[in-house]
């Protein structure tokens, strides 16, 4: 039997189509896992895990979303682990040293913090 070589490359073309479709189940079905636990978090967040005042509160959610980022790059790869634990380190610092600036401080890692590390992940 032979394959005339329009019907392979139509062959060919079908097995990628199938590796991306599962590709793209694969990574969905690991973020459905992470949104599950994001919701089920946010469901409890209301004074279950503790009575935060208004700076803690500000400190928490984004070092816990940063702890769920370095998480991530253990299979996304190692840049989401130093983006999110530098990140992290720089929240947990201003909590400590910032004093009343801590809100600008906090706007300014989070918000140019993301930016930044997104800018530069888009460069790889």
């Amino acid at each position: 039997m032979t394959i005339k070589s329009d019907e392979a490359a139509a062959m060919l073309k079908e097995v990628e189509n199938v590796v991306a479709r599962v590709k793209q189940s694969r990574i969905y079905r690991v973020a459905a896992v992470i949104v599950i636990i994001w919701g089920l978090i946010d469901l409890v967040r209301s004074d279950l895990i503790g009575r935060f005042g208004p700076r803690e509160r500000m400190a928490f959610w984004p070092t816990l979303f940063l702890f769920g980022f370095s998480v991530a790059g253990l299979w996304f790869g190692a840049a989401f682990t130093l983006m999110g634990l530098g990140l992290a380190a720089l929240v947990v610092a201003g909590y400590l040293w910032s004093g009343d600036a801590f809100p600008l401080w906090q706007a300014v890692v989070t918000g140019l913090g993301f930016i930044l590390c997104g800018l530069w992940m888009r460069r790889a």
